[in-house]
């Protein structure tokens, strides 16, 4: 038995040992042991600013350790791998680390390795402070967090427009730019991005800035929005163009203390509002919607900075220091566009604002300030169609006579012959303008709303008593080009012209062998043959206009019953067209005159060179051709081709307001009489001279 007893412990001790052996081989790579080689796949790392994690192979026959002194750095191990994670750089430096490997329980220094780690700068940091690219038309780069803030989420601090530290209570009472009451709010800028008032510069400095209004708009108008959580804060996600996001967090503001957090958000532009002194412009949302509006300058909301980047400098025409410049864009009109506004020395500098019609500019525009009206829009009195040349021109005003306000056609002309380049100039945003002849002009951005780059025309839009001007921004930032008609009370920049001097060449007089002998011209007033309809003038005026009725005519207060008494026959006169134009002998014809020109001579509808007219015939053989001009009502231009009407210089006793004309069509004329407003061509005559005759004075020495 004891025999049996001792082979079961033989053979027990054989299998632990065997037992043994076998665990010893599967557990071996884990145990330390003093191993004869180490190899790693990579010794050297590089990572970008944003961090993350690579994995390195390890490969050895002993038990390996890893470690590294750089707290940016994580490192781990599990059997024959390393994984490296480097954290984000938030600083606008780049870095290196080592990463230590080797073997256990070995002091050799051969079976130890290092891996070297670089990980890049933030790219994305001005003035240490990153921004985030969303890819928007304007190149507008957007923070990626609030002022006083350290990470997107974080609300940050709450400032009062126009006002650069915190305060524990938010009212009018504490606002640093009011005596006291909304009414008493100081002017500080209709703009004060990168001025002293703007906090997002005055805490970042650099290019860092409040976004304006068109800014915000585009943020509104160009991304798509989408309310979420970031790290357990409400917020909007707002997703760029190129997909590129920012977080707006719900930080709520307000009057008195911050309310609403969690909410809603407010954001400060840096846009002052045109219509109350106590207010300025804001990006306000929700989770179900997102607006800009206006808010009381008092209130405490956040400020999101932004950078828009400076596009290519471009030279322009200018030839030298001296300015302002005629630049000859080669326009078909012969119109020479100034380099640079009034008011400016340069053409980098937006000059001041001024209301349509003021030669005087002012801080703030309102009806209740506007020069031309008692207050409101219902009153605005009549300076005119066509302000240029005027005493309401401050090109002219200020300039002098070589200069005046751009019409409406001049304005559509740049429009339409012109290339268009969003650039800037010294820093400065705005539109380099290429003309035919290749050289060009620089318009900069004058931060109108809704339109950044808005210019005065001289023309006033009569359907609606607005004025017109010319757009180079839409209202979505985007750069666009067109006419806008806006009230007359706004400030707007100026941008002069030189417009070529009208020439008025005199005709032919032609002696039809008519019993007065008056001579008649051989083409019309504005004309430079005879088909041709010349201008188109109301009775009395002596220059062209866009619109033809009683709200334009200058010789009235809007209304027929308040004509003014110029003249029986203002022939020779200052309300002479004829004469005003071509001057010398040269009149309006009377109405006797035109009753002669129609007993004493035939007439023949035809076409001359495709123009519909009459022709006419005088007693001895000689004619003349007056085409069929038609006729100027409201901005319309009716009967032309089938109709002619040419003023005559002779008021007519039927009506106060209607004044005689001449009216033929294919198959009659006759002597008529018309309303004083309407444009009508004008044929001038020339009376000659009767002899004079002599009287029973024996000499000059009068009285006799």
């Amino acid at each position: 038995m004891n025999r049996n007893l001792n082979i079961l412990i033989t053979v027990f001790l054989v299998a632990i040992t065997a037992c043994a052996d076998s665990a010893l081989e599967e557990w071996k790579p884990y145990l330390p042991s003093e191993g004869k080689f180490l190899t790693l796949s990579s010794e050297s790392l590089s990572f970008v600013a944003d961090g993350g994690s690579e994995v390195i192979t390890v490969t050895t026959d002993g038990t390996f350790t890893v470690s590294t002194n750089e707290s940016w750095l994580l490192v781990t191990s599990e059997r024959n791998t390393i994984t490296i994670t480097a954290l984000t750089n938030t600083t606008t430096n780049s870095r290196t680390g080592i990463v230590f490997v080797s073997l256990s329980n070995n002091t050799s220094s051969s079976l130890s390795k290092t891996v070297s780690v670089q990980q890049n700068a933030r790219s994305n940091l001005i003035n240490g402070h990153e921004y985030v690219d969303l890819g928007l038309p304007s190149g507008t780069l957007w923070a990626s967090w609030n002022v006083g803030a350290t990470a997107p989420e974080e609300y940050g601090d709450y400032y009062a427009w126009g006002e650069t530290e915190e305060k524990d209570f938010y009212d009018i009472g504490t606002y640093e730019y009011s005596d006291g009451s909304y009414e008493t709010c100081h002017f500080i800028g209709k703009d004060i991005a990168g001025t002293e008032y703007d906090v997002a510069h005055v805490k970042w400095g650099g290019s860092w800035r409040m976004p304006t209004r068109a800014q915000i708009n585009e943020l509104l108008d160009n991304c798509t929005w989408d309310w979420t959580t970031q790290n357990g804060v409400e917020c909007q996600l707002v997703t760029g163009p190129n997909g590129n996001v920012i977080f707006l967090p719900a930080a709520g503001g307000g009057d008195h203390d911050p309310k609403y957090q969690g909410e809603n958000g407010y954001l400060w532009s840096s846009t002052f509002c045109p219509n109350d002194d106590a207010d300025a412009s804001y990006l306000c949302f929700y989770s179900y919607m997102w607006y800009w509006g206006y808010t009381r300058r008092s209130n405490g909301l956040s400020v999101r900075p932004v950078i828009t980047p400076e596009k290519p400098q471009t030279s322009f025409s200018c030839p030298d220091g001296h300015h302002p410049h005629m630049i000859d864009l080669g326009l078909s009109s012969g119109t020479k566009w100034s380099c640079c506004n009034v008011d400016a020395t340069n053409p980098v500098e937006k000059g001041n604002y001024y209301a349509w019609g003021e030669t005087e500019t002012k801080d703030r525009f309102r009806w209740s300030n506007y020069t031309h009206c008692d207050g409101t829009e219902e009153t605005c009195h009549d300076i005119g169609g066509d302000i240029s040349g005027t005493e309401y021109d401050v090109a002219y005003v200020k300039w002098g006579p070589d200069w005046q306000m751009p019409s409406y056609d001049q304005c559509k002309e740049l429009l339409h012959s012109c290339s268009f380049e969003e650039t800037s100039y010294n820093g400065v945003k705005g539109c380099r303008i290429v003309g035919p002849s290749g050289l060009s002009i620089f318009m900069p951005a004058t931060d109108n709303w809704p339109f950044d780059g808005a210019y005065w025309s001289a023309t006033l839009d009569y359907f609606i008593d607005h004025s017109y001007f010319m757009a180079l921004w839409g209202s979505s930032g985007e750069l666009e080009q067109h006419m806008v008609s806006y009230p007359r009370y706004e400030g707007c920049c100026v941008r002069p012209v030189a417009a070529p001097k009208k020439q008025y060449p005199v005709a032919e007089a032609i002696d039809l062998g008519l019993p007065s002998g008056t001579k008649w011209a051989s083409w019309n007033v504005g004309a430079s043959k005879p088909e041709e309809y010349g201008g188109y003038y109301a009775w009395g005026e002596t220059e062209e206009k866009e619109y033809y009725d009683w709200s334009t005519y200058k010789y009235c207060n809007g209304s027929h019953e308040t004509c003014q008494h110029i003249g029986d026959d203002i022939a020779g006169t200052q309300y002479d067209v004829a004469h005003m134009k071509w001057g010398d002998l040269w009149r309006m014809p009377s109405s006797d005159q035109i009753l002669e020109l129609i007993d004493y001579c035939t007439r023949k509808w035809t076409n001359l060179n495709g123009v519909n007219g009459t022709l006419v015939i005088g007693p001895n053989g000689a004619t003349i051709f007056l085409p069929a001009t038609g006729n100027r009502m409201y901005g319309l231009h009716i009967d032309k081709e089938s109709t002619g009407i040419y003023w005559s210089s002779s008021s007519a006793p039927e009506e106060s307001y209607c004044e005689y004309c001449l009216l033929f069509d294919s198959g009659h004329w006759n002597l008529y009489y018309s309303s004083r407003d309407l444009g009508k061509a004008v044929r001038p005559v020339i009376s000659p001279e009767k002899p004079q005759g002599a009287f029973g004075c024996p000499d000059s020495n009068h009285p006799q």
